[in-house]
């Protein structure tokens, strides 16, 4: 709510509508409200138990037999099946699901990926319009039958250039002074929950190997596991970079100051299984930075391999090794796609622009 759909809310509510905005409590709730966002508290577990689904349903329901809106607007794979249950049992009169990245991709199991493909068409009937930030997911929800044609959209995502604005950089020395990590040390940075899918694992195998190879580089590790996740990652993650020389991780947890950091960043690094169209990549793109990614949807959509960064095969710490390798010893390189990515976020992704375009398609659903 706080990362993807906040800025949203407070755009439309800029615009004159009326936005009510409902999840399961945590804790940036009184930040959302100090921000002006109405919230109501929704028991919605990311858990696939069906007793606990039926009960969200009902939840769901007569939360929108209250207060029946105009446009229900659903996010994420399991609460979007629910809401869109809970919107055609409260007949809700417009349902609208924004895919931040459909749950199956190319490296998942054939069966699998076809059962959740399964799941979207099924759940397609009671979606009136599909917003997909990912050209990919663009094409694969109309090429499978899970939007129609003049009712799903491409939206994008987006970073607001006031707050990462590359001028920070100059603060650059203060800042490391203030992470402890030395002015002329070379600092590689990942930004990510700590699971399995973002691909930390090789992120600290490939370091364990540049640590050795390039005495002078730093880890920078933004983030950490939510409460609500159903994933065991974060200890093995931890046993991971325990390979790395004393002093040279820094973990850094959950921040609000991402852009400060990323201004204190030489290379940004994301190795990701999946992902919809990373907005912490559109970020270091904004500071103007060189970025290592792996080429799967959304990250290849972002990052033009040798022009803006290097893509990467996923689950190949050899390969995500020698690519960030190639950066730190050929620096002109590395500014060349920092410059090249700064100029691509400016244009394509300025997430004012990615607002009006959805307050635009607001308006016409509404007409």
């Amino acid at each position: 709510m706080r990362q993807f759909i906040a800025p949203l809310a407070l755009a439309q509510k800029r615009a004159g509508y009326e936005v009510i905005c409902a999840c399961a409590p945590g804790p940036y709730w009184q930040e959302l409200e100090a921000l002006g966002l109405t919230m109501i508290p929704l028991k919605i577990a990311r858990t696939a138990n069906p007793i606990s689904a039926i009960g969200s349903v009902l939840e769901v329901a007569y939360m929108l037999r209250d207060h029946m809106p105009d446009i229900f607007h659903v996010h994420t794979p399991i609460a979007s099946m629910i809401g869109r249950l809970g919107a055609f049992i409260a007949r809700t009169p417009r349902t609208a699901y924004t895919v931040h990245g459909f749950y199956f991709h190319d490296q998942m199991p054939m069966l699998k990926r076809w059962f959740h493909i399964a799941l979207e068409r099924a759940f397609a009937p009671l979606t009136d319009h599909v917003f997909c930030v990912s050209r990919e997911d663009y094409r694969a929800a109309l090429r499978l039958g899970i939007g129609k044609k003049r009712k799903t959209f491409l939206v994008g995502n987006g970073a607001d250039p006031r707050r990462f604005d590359i001028a920070l950089r100059a603060q650059r020395s203060a800042l490391r002074e203030e992470l402890r990590i030395p002015a002329d040390a070379l600092v590689i940075t990942i930004v990510g929950r700590l699971v399995h899918d973002k691909g930390h694992a090789e992120f600290f195998i490939a370091a364990k190997a540049l640590a050795a190879r390039f005495p002078s580089t730093h880890f920078v590790i933004i983030g950490d596991t939510l409460s609500s996740e159903h994933d065991d990652a974060k200890q093995e993650i931890m046993r991971y970079s325990c390979a790395v020389p004393a002093g040279r991780v820094h973990f850094l947890g959950m921040r609000n100051d991402v852009e400060r950091l990323l201004a204190a960043t030489d290379i940004f690094c994301l190795p990701s299984h999946r992902e919809g169209l990373p907005v912490s990549i559109i970020e270091a793109m904004m500071m103007g930075l060189p970025t290592v990614t792996t080429r799967i949807r959304g990250c290849r959509e972002l990052i033009r391999d040798g022009i803006d960064g290097l893509l990467v095969e996923p689950k190949n710490p050899r390969q995500l090794e020698e690519s960030l390798a190639t950066l730190i010893e050929q620096p002109d390189l590395a500014r060349k796609c920092g410059d090249n990515a700064h100029a691509r976020a400016l244009a394509h992704f300025n997430e004012e622009k990615i607002l009006a375009r959805e307050l635009r398609i607001c308006e016409r659903i509404l007409a």
